[in-house]
This record gives structure tokens, sequence and C-alpha cells, in this order.
């Protein structure tokens, strides 16, 4: 059982940035002996921590997971980065080049089959809204994804293989001969149209809702769908001008989780922002574990 308060659970957050160095290559932990409990972070360079050239963010959202919870979990980050939750998902390298980019075809999916996990995380979406009207791949299908909800959860293919994935992750069994629980993250906002050739119409008003609604078609709990998008600014991505969130731009409350001094590319959360991920990850898995 996650047994933490949420108060002692920050204050171990900060100790844990006080004294991590900035060196892991890629932030996957190893199984820690005796540990309780495994959660499965999947996901795209949101959830791998991305930046850019840099090594990734020693913040990642499932790093925080494991700093606010400790021993009791051990926490594998399944993040891959420009991946897609469609099955034929593709990235564009450039004019001439189209490339597989689906998570389903990564070492990470190899991962999520082979082992045993008491909660699975599942944050994918925002490559899945590239498209050609932003100069990217074909990914994004409006005239099947941008319908009534219900005819989207029958005829969208992120929408398809979305409950595709979710019943791939309650396939598996953990130590205790148990399906997994499952949560879904609802991307954060993108700050500027076109950035990585996503269409922001796509993350900002599509997905919210469509993401809630396969939780619901697929039985997962209120409580176990994080909203990421709400939680970093939501709305607050209209007011952002069309050149996108500044380091200095204090009147619009999401740039602040999008912009720091060493970071802002309009889609990745600043360190501020991946943490507060992690913090709301980690209390939907202690309210799931206490009811």
């Amino acid at each position: 059982m996650y047994a933490m308060s949420c108060s002692t659970a920050l204050i171990s957050t900060w100790m844990f940035l006080a004294v991590t160095p900035y060196s892991a290559v890629r932030p996957v932990f190893e199984p820690s002996p005796g540990a309780a409990k495994r959660v499965a972070c999947v996901g795209d360079s949101i959830t791998f921590g991305f930046r850019g050239w840099a090594p990734p963010s020693t913040h990642a959202w499932p790093t925080m997971i494991q700093a606010l919870l400790g021993k009791e979990v051990n926490v594998t980050n399944l993040g891959n980065s420009g991946k897609t939750m469609q099955k034929h998902g593709q990235d564009k390298w450039s004019p001439e080049k189209m490339v597989d980019s689906s998570w389903w075809n990564t070492y990470e999916f190899k991962q999520l089959v082979w082992g045993e996990w008491e909660s699975v995380v599942i944050a994918l979406g925002t490559n899945d809204a590239k498209s050609e009207k932003t100069g990217g791949p074909p990914n994004w299908k409006y005239d099947l994804c941008n319908v009534e909800l219900e005819s989207a959860l029958k005829s969208c293919p992120y929408a398809i293989d979305y409950a595709d994935l979710i019943h791939v992750a309650r396939r598996q069994r953990n130590a205790s001969g148990q399906s997994p629980d499952i949560y879904l993250v609802i991307p954060p906002p993108i700050m500027k149209q076109g950035a990585y050739n996503i269409d922001q119409t796509v993350v900002n008003y599509v997905l919210p809702r469509l993401i809630r609604a396969i939780g619901k078609s697929n039985g997962i709990p209120e409580h176990r769908i994080i909203d990421a998008f709400t939680l970093l600014g939501g709305r607050s991505w209209l007011d952002v001008p069309s050149n996108g969130c500044a380091a200095n731009m204090t009147n619009v409350s999401g740039c602040s989780l999008f912009c720091d001094e060493a970071w802002c590319d309009q889609v990745h959360p600043s360190d501020a922002g991946l943490q507060a991920i992690g913090t709301a990850v980690t209390s939907s898995l202690v309210l799931s574990q206490t009811l």
C-alpha cells in the first residue's frame, strides 16, 4: 500500500531533488530489493524527460513518483521520445522520409509485456496529434476522430489502439496473480501551434474529452485519470501569443510550467511542470490504494 501523506511526500521530493546529480543517461529504475509495488510509466518524450541534446531531466515525472513513494515502489520509465499510441504512427524526418514511430514497436513495449506490474500509467497522445496540416506525418485522422465521442470510440485509430493497449496491460499478471491497475494521463497542453509538427487544437481540444471517454468505456475509474492538461495551465493556452510562451511571461499561468531559464520549447514541460505531473500521478496511486 502506498502509505505516505501528501506533506511527507512533498518533503521527500525536495530532499530528493537536493541530492540527486544531473548525470543519469536515462531515468529508468532498477528493481529495489523487497519493493512491494511495481509501476510502469508508458509514454513518449514527456514521460522520458526530453531535454533536446542535453541529458534527460532528472525531474521526469516517473522520477518524481519514485522520490515521493521511495522504497515502497519500483518505478520503470517506459517513455520513448516521438512515439505514438497508434500502431501505425509515423514521424517525418525529412520531406521525403517517413519512419515508424509507434510505441507498440519499441523495446519499452516488450518491457511492459515481459514485466509484472501492480500499476500501469499510460501517457500517450501528443505525437498522435501530428498531421499534414502542421507539416508533419498524417497521424491524426480528422474525419474519424474529430467526431461525436461515441462514434470516435469506434472509428478513431487513436481511440481503438488506446483501448487495445489497456487490454494488453490488463492481461499482464503481477506476482500475486492479479491484473495491474490502469491509469491514464491526459497530455499537457501545447503552447504553440505547429511545434514539433503537432496540431495544437487536437491536443488542447480533442484529447482531453476523448481520453476521458476512452477511460469510461474501458472501465477506468475517474480518480485514475490524471488531467495533466488542466494541471499545466488548461485553457490558459488561449492567452498565449502566437509565438508561444517565454520564461518571463508571468501573465499566463501555464507558461511558468513550460518555460524557465534553461528550457522552453512549447511542448515539453519545464522541471516544475514535470514535478507537478509526478505529484498528481502519485496522488492518484495513493488514493487508489486507500479507497
